[in-house]
């Protein structure tokens, strides 16, 4: 089992790997050849952060790339290495996809005429529900006129609630209720009309 390096995405922060497992009767390891950077740990199903004084250091995702019920992958750091377990099962096929940022990207945009700010995220941000802030943190570096309450409510309720969204979009021109209303307004609060 060798991990191949597949194309870059358009963003330089993601790296994706893929490898073909065998059939296993026991549960197996399969470690990704890089090392981990030091830092703090934490572990989701299918998902790994590493943080160092709440900076992102390293993010990964593992999916099984062939279809069918999920064969229970998980991410485990030993040794100073990203490692894949497996469970036992049938051949198949997984990704392993690492960033080093939250943010891949981020641009203003027009959307049903209201001015948005549209953040891809990276799988650093998808599914870290207590990085919000610190996410946060990484988009105003890369756009410090987002540094506001209203925006960041937004965005911190996109990392939390909406993770799967292939883009996040962010208006100014909404009010800053809190993020409790944000929430209760599906990220989106005041009159402006989501865009998506």
């Amino acid at each position: 089992m060798t991990w191949l390096p597949q194309p870059a995405p358009a963003d330089a922060a993601t790296a994706v790997f893929t490898a073909s497992v065998p059939a296993r009767t026991e549960a197996r390891s399969l470690p990704h050849p890089g090392p981990v950077p030091t830092g703090a740990v934490q572990l989701a199903p299918r998902r790994a952060w590493v943080t160092d004084g709440g900076r992102l250091r390293l993010a990964a995702l593992v999916e099984a790339v062939d279809p069918g019920p999920d064969p229970g992958l998980s991410l485990a750091v030993r040794d100073g290495r990203l490692v894949v377990v497996l469970p036992p099962g049938p051949a198949l096929r997984v990704q392993l996809t690492l960033a080093t940022r939250a943010v891949g990207s981020a641009s203003w945009v027009t959307r049903s005429g209201e001015r948005s700010l549209r953040v891809q995220p990276t799988v650093g941000a998808r599914g870290w529900s207590d990085g919000g802030q610190e996410v946060f943190a990484e988009l105003v570096a890369l756009v410090p006129e987002a540094d506001s309450p209203g925006m960041r409510d937004q965005l911190v309720c996109h990392v939390v609630f909406a993770p799967s969204k292939p883009a996040w979009f962010l208006e100014p021109r909404r009010p800053a209720v809190g993020y409790v209303a944000t929430v209760a307004a599906a990220c989106n609060p005041g009159d402006v009309a989501d865009g998506g």
